[in-house]
């Protein structure tokens, strides 16, 4: 990372989580530092790590306060159209295996993670790496979504179970 890129990814960090920040501004901002936003609701403050260019969010998404989101090149995060995500979600794209290598340490992986179009992503919710949530899906406030997530169904639990089918 260049140092330009550090100031102004300080920058980015220091105005999202400060709630007086005007909000074209926090999105101008975030534009600069290459997230791919077009016009949509984020709240402050959102919690932005890794790769910015590799976060990809669509048009009409609501996203509320402490969204803890990171992505990698090999990992992207890609959020659709008129999606709507609670406060305090992780999206996690990272893990490790658990079986140690030669090296005596545990590898480390990324995995990327698609939320399609028209999706409600509840409260406290954690997303792991390699999952994709079809359209339309409901994630309950506190699941941990470990597995992939049909279209038109709702979750909920930990690990994230199927609920019920919502067509």
């Amino acid at each position: 990372m260049q140092l330009r890129d550090s100031v102004l990814f300080w920058a980015i960090n220091f105005a999202i989580r400060s709630s007086y920040i005007d909000k074209h501004l926090r999105w101008r901002l975030l534009r600069m530092a290459g997230v791919n936003l077009p016009k949509c609701h984020i709240k402050a403050p959102v919690i932005f790590h890794g790769d910015l260019d590799c976060i990809i969010v669509g048009h009409s998404t609501s996203i509320n306060s402490y969204l803890d989101i990171g992505a990698a090149k090999e990992a992207p995060v890609k959020i659709g159209n008129n999606c709507t995500l609670g406060s305090h979600i992780c999206l996690i794209i990272d893990g490790h295996n658990t079986v140690w290598d030669d090296q005596k340490r545990r590898s480390h992986f990324v995995k990327p993670i698609i939320i399609n179009d028209k999706c409600w992503i509840g409260t406290r919710a954690i997303i792991l790496g390699g999952i994709t949530i079809g359209e339309g899906a409901v994630v309950a406030a506190g699941a941990v979504v470990t597995k992939d997530v049909e279209p038109y169904t709702i979750v909920g639990g930990v690990p994230a179970k199927v609920i019920r089918k919502l067509r």
